[in-house]
C-alpha cells in the first residue's frame, strides 16, 4: 500500500464500522479480518508438491482416457476424437434418441445426459461416457490445470473469501480435490518436512450439528439436538426404517437432502425412490421424527419472503429467493464460520507452543497441518 490506499483503508473502516456495530456485523466481521492474516500466510506458504507422483497420475489418467474415445468408437459414437465437444449433451442426446433410449427428464420436463441420469441407462456407451467424462476432469483438471500452477515444486493455493454466497471459501482445486475413492491425486500432495506428516482433521456430523443448533435456537423445539446428544446414529435409524436404501451413505445423503429442502423429485431421480417411498420417507423425517424441522422451514420461507433474504446465526447474511438456498445458506454458512474461527484457534496455539506445524489448506469442515515428524503426536 501507498500513503493512500492506507488513508482510504482507514477511512472506509472509519465509516462503516459504525453500521457493521449497529446491524450485529461486527464480530463477524473482526472474525474475518483475523482470519484473512491466518489465511494470508497459508496461501503465502504454498503447499509441497511432489511433482514424479503427480506426472505418474497425469499418465495414468491420461491413458485412459485415449482408451475411453477408443471404446466409444468401437460402440458406436462416431465423433471426432479431437473435438471433445463432440462428446456434448446435445450429440449424445441425437445419439441416445437414435438408439431409442429413453433418457430420464429433468424438472422442467427436457432429457438429460447429466451424469445422474446416465448411471441409470443400461447402454454401453453411457457408461464408457461417464468414464471418459471422468478421465477429462482428473487429467484436464487435476493434472494439466494443476501443473501450471506448480512453481519450484510447490503450489500457491488462492482463496477466495466471495466466491460464494453461502460464505464457502473458494478455491480453484484444494478445494474441490476428488475423493481417495475415485482418485489418487492428493498423493502427490506431500509434507516440506522430511518424513512429515500431513494432518487432515476436521469436525464430528458438523452440519448435522448445526442443523440441531439452528432448528433448537429458531424454533425452541430440540429433538434433533436431543437425539445427537444421546448418541443416536440418526443416519443408521434412517437405514433401519428404509431397509430399501442399500446402505447408510444412502441414507445420509436421502436425510441431507430432506433436510435442505429437497423434494419427492430430488429423492426420486437422485436416490432411487419411488414416488410413494419419497412421500413416505418424507413424512416420517419431517412429520414424525422431526416436525422442528419442518417448522424451521416454514419459518425460512416466510423471512425469505418478507425479507428477500436469511440472517444466519454467526451473523452473515445471505439475499435470496430460493427457498432451498435459505436452508443451505444457514448450515454450511456457519460451518464454514466455525472452521475460521477452528483455523485462527490453532494457527495461535501451535505459534504459542513454538511449534513448526502449520495449517496448509482449508477444506469446507477440514483443516490440514503439515507437522514434522517429532510433532505429529
Amino acid at each position: 500500500y501507498n500513503i493512500h490506499d492506507l488513508w482510504a483503508t482507514k477511512r472506509l473502516r472509519d465509516v462503516t464500522a459504525p453500521i457493521l456495530k449497529r446491524t450485529g456485523k461486527w464480530p463477524i466481521f473482526s472474525m474475518l479480518m483475523e482470519f484473512l492474516k491466518v489465511l494470508a500466510e497459508v496461501e503465502y506458504g504454498g503447499i509441497q508438491v511432489d511433482e514424479a507422483v503427480h506426472d505418474a497420475f497425469g499418465a495414468e489418467w491420461k491413458a485412459k482416457r485415449e482408451q475411453a474415445m477408443v471404446n466409444i468408437e468401437a460402440a458406436g459414437f462416431h465423433c471426432d476424437p479431437d473435438e471433445l465437444q463432440g462428446y456434448s449433451s446435445n450429440a449424445l442426446l441425437a445419439f441416445f434418441k437414435r438408439q431409442k433410449v429413453k433418457l430420464p427428464k429433468t424438472a422442467k420436463g427436457n432429457p438429460s445426459a447429466a451424469a445422474a441420469n446416465l448411471e441409470k441407462i443400461d447402454h454401453p456407451v453411457a457408461k464408457l461416457i461417464l468414464e471418459l467424462r471422468e478421465a477429462n476432469k482428473q487429467y484436464g483438471t487435476y493434472y494439466l490445470g494443476f501443473k501450471k500452477q506448480i512453481i519450484g515444486g510447490r503450489y500457491y493455493p488462492d482463496y477466495s473469501l466471495t466466491a460464494t454466497v453461502s460464505g464457502r471459501l473458494g478455491e480453484h482445486f484444494i478445494q474441490v480435490m476428488p475423493r481417495a475413492g475415485t482418485s489418487t491425486f492428493k498423493k502427490c500432495i506431500t509434507s516440506g518436512y522430511r518424513n512429515g506428516r500431513l494432518l487432515a482433521i476436521d469436525w464430528s456430523q458438523l452440519e448435522l450439528r448445526i442443523i440441531a443448533d439452528v432448528v433448537a435456537a429458531v424454533t425452541g423445539n430440540s429433538e434433533l439436538a436431543d437425539d445427537l446428544l444421546g448418541g443416536l446414529d440418526i443416519h443408521a435409524e434412517t437405514l433401519a426404517r428404509f431397509p430399501f436404501l442399500p446402505d447408510r451413505t444412502k441414507a445420509k445423503n436421502a436425510n441431507f437432502s430432506v433436510f435442505f429442502g429437497g423434494k419427492g423429485w430430488t429423492l426420486s431421480n437422485l436416490y432411487g425412490f419411488t414416488s410413494v417411498q419419497a412421500e413416505e420417507f418424507r413424512k416420517d423425517l419431517l412429520d414424525k421424527r422431526y416436525p422442528s424441522v419442518s417448522q424451521w422451514h416454514l419459518m425460512t420461507e416466510k423471512q425469505i419472503i418478507q425479507t428477500g433474504k436469511v440472517r444466519m446465526l454467526t451473523g452473515r447474511e445471505r439475499h435470496t429467493d430460493s427457498f432451498t438456498e435459505g436452508f443451505n445458506g444457514q448450515i454450511q454458512g456457519v460451518g464454514s464460520d466455525f472452521n475460521k474461527i477452528m483455523m485462527i484457534k490453532c494457527y495461535h496455539r501451535l505459534r504459542k507452543e513454538g511449534l513448526q506445524s502449520h495449517p496448509i489448506a482449508d477444506i469446507h469442515d477440514e483443516i490440514v497441518f503439515d507437522c514434522p515428524p517429532e510433532e505429529v503426536d
